[in-house]
């Protein structure tokens, strides 16, 4: 398996292998293919308590998708616009409808805002890689060899503060 990542319960984790997105739920041993990627491999997912899961379907040249936690049709979730090459590493915030993901563009590489309910995506933070939420209000991020934190404001969805450095 290839970057798993939690149901919201806890019961349950996300992965990809074999070209697919799969689950395992914990209790039972139960594997279920949730959907098909595009792509030779996933490149990260989240899932909200509704039971939606947003991934990116592979490495390179792909918007995010979102699927039922139950599988079903994957449909885009955000869309490549200009200079965008990749979308990947999604996490859902606390509210479950906005999400935080990595993309590559020809202007460098950063953090963007997305929401499940519109295609409009926003550069939040500068960033080398993956971003991780870390209740209650702050993001991490990597940034030129460190590791940074740096508050979140999850009303407005903009980074409040200077980042600090963590390692």
């Amino acid at each position: 398996s290839f970057l798993p990542f939690w149901s919201p319960d806890s019961q349950s984790l996300g992965f990809f292998v074999d070209r697919r997105l799969k689950r395992i739920d914990l209790a039972s041993g139960v594997v279920r293919t949730l959907a098909d990627l595009p792509g030779a491999s996933g490149r990260g997912g989240t899932w909200n308590s509704a039971g939606t899961i947003v991934f990116a379907p592979s490495s390179d040249g792909s918007p995010l998708y979102r699927v039922s936690a139950d599988g079903g049709e994957a449909s885009p979730v955000t869309r490549l616009e200009a200079g965008h090459r990749t979308h990947r590493y999604p996490q859902f915030l606390p509210d479950g409808h906005h999400f935080i993901f990595f993309a590559r563009t020809t202007d460098g590489q950063g953090i963007y805002l997305g929401s499940i309910d519109s295609f409009e995506t926003r550069r939040v933070l500068d960033s080398d890689g993956s971003v991780v939420f870390a209740p209650p209000d702050y993001v991490l991020f990597g940034r030129n060899g460190a590791l940074l934190a740096q508050r979140f404001d999850l009303k407005e969805m903009t980074p409040r503060g200077n980042p600090i450095p963590v390692a």
